[in-house]
């Protein structure tokens, strides 16, 4: 576990990048058990479809969002389809808001 909280302090990590793996995944066993490690699902996409996942920081700040993390999407934004809807109104016009709250204080 220490080797797990000096390179992956908050992080998640696979047994294949810590150096002897057998001895890993008994430390990573018995810290789960002890509720010291929690386990991610594995994902797979289906057959023939592509899937992406893109992760982002943002402030929640009084006078709007700013995001501070993550690469821009530029285009792929316009292509990329979801599966899922927000369906909630008041959700709707809080992701059409400007993440920058200076571009909101401009118009």
């Amino acid at each position: 576990i220490s080797e797990v909280n000096k390179r992956f302090p908050a992080l998640p990590f696979s047994l294949r990048a810590i150096e002897d793996e057998q001895v890993a995944r008994v430390g990573v066993s018995e810290a789960r058990r002890h509720e010291l490690l929690e386990e991610y699902p594995v994902l797979k996409e289906k057959e023939g479809n592509f899937v992406a996942q893109f992760k982002f920081t943002v402030l929640l700040l009084p006078g709007g969002t700013k995001k501070i993390t993550g690469l821009p999407l530029g285009d792929l934004e316009k292509q990329a389809k979801s599966a899922c809807m927000v369906l909630d109104e008041e959700m709707k016009k809080l992701l059409a808001s400007s993440a920058n709250p200076k571009k909101n204080k401009k118009k």
